[in-house]
């Protein structure tokens, strides 16, 4: 089983970014992967509050493999570090509809419509 943890961004209210409709604004996300076996497969999510659904491919420039820390401090690498990933990317959002402040769902999800069993 694949598991993820986002850490940014943390869904608090007082977060919240601004931008002017039409225009896009970047928004950090910053996530652990756990047990991905297929890094090619993974997609934000961003769901619209009409409702409306994107998912976005990452860069795969974007992943990192897990990194731990030893008792010295030092970062040594994972044992499962082909399947225990770190995800860093900004996310472009955009909507020309909204004038109002709304809220954005930013998950992660794996797209296995292509992939072979």
């Amino acid at each position: 089983m694949s598991t993820a943890v986002i850490t940014e961004p943390t869904g608090e209210v007082d977060a919240a970014l601004k931008f002017t409709a039409g225009l896009v604004v970047g928004v950090p996300l910053d996530a652990e992967l756990y047990n991905v076996r297929n890094a090619s497969t993974l997609r934000v999510k961003v769901k619209d509050p009409d409702q409306q659904t994107q998912l976005i491919v990452p860069k795969h420039s974007d992943f990192r493999p897990m990194t731990l820390s030893d008792s010295d401090g030092n970062n040594i690498t994972s044992d499962t570090s082909d399947t225990d990933l770190r995800l860093l990317t900004t996310v472009l959002v955009s909507h020309q509809v909204w004038t109002e402040a709304c809220t954005i769902d930013i998950s992660l999800a794996l797209d296995l419509t292509d992939v072979e069993s």
